[in-house]
């Protein structure tokens, strides 16, 4: 994700990736294939079903159906996506990475979506999700099992330091060799293009 969010950057866009925009109305029928404000990307894991993967297992269930005109039950066509007269793409992207799955969903602020996201949750195995508006003070704390700032700061330098293999004295001085990290693959970048200019 930092190098999608970096090559966006080098390209001029202006955007604030903390708190996303809202790209469109949802609703049961209704949304928008964008990573915006109604979007979620979860990790998540758990048992196999039918050789299908978790999240895919989940989303085919029995649970989240509905019943046709002659009372059969078939998958939401909102969730699953459908064909026929009708073609409609799913909105639920699910990478299969073996062990865990990424389950990106769009619209996911309405049901049916927002009821897959619920059950997926339920019933997964060590489920970790991240809404992609931050998560809170208190819920990083927790993670971290740390009860204020200064103790998460000292946490986070901590594992910087031990990763890079630096010895860097504060967050501000380990994000000054972030900043320098860009700034070097940008020119790097800029010079490729201007090689790649130069041998047409």
């Amino acid at each position: 994700m930092q190098d999608f969010y970096t090559g966006l950057q080098l390209l001029g866009a202006s955007f604030e990736y903390r708190s996303p925009k809202t790209c469109g109305l949802v609703s049961k029928e209704h949304w928008t294939e964008a990573v915006d404000n109604n979007c979620r990307i979860i990790v998540c894991a758990g048992d196999e079903d039918f050789g299908k993967p978790y999240a895919l297992a989940v989303m085919h269930g029995e649970d989240l159906k509905i019943q046709d005109a002659g009372g059969s039950k078939k998958c939401d066509g909102n969730l699953c996506g459908k064909v026929g007269r009708e073609v409609k793409l799913s909105p639920v992207w699910i990478a299969d990475l073996s062990d865990y799955q990424v389950v990106t969903v769009f619209g996911a602020t309405a049901d049916p979506r927002r009821k897959y996201l619920q059950h997926l949750s339920a019933r997964a195995s060590g489920t970790l999700s991240h809404r992609l508006g931050g998560l809170a003070e208190k819920e990083v704390f927790k993670a971290w099992d740390v009860t204020n700032s200064e103790q998460w700061q000292k946490r986070v330098l901590n594992c910087l330091n031990l990763v890079t293999k630096q010895s860097f004295k504060s967050l501000s001085q380990a994000s000054s060799f972030a900043q320098i990290h860009n700034q070097v693959v940008a020119e790097i970048a800029q010079h490729e293009l201007r090689a790649c200019l130069k041998s047409f």
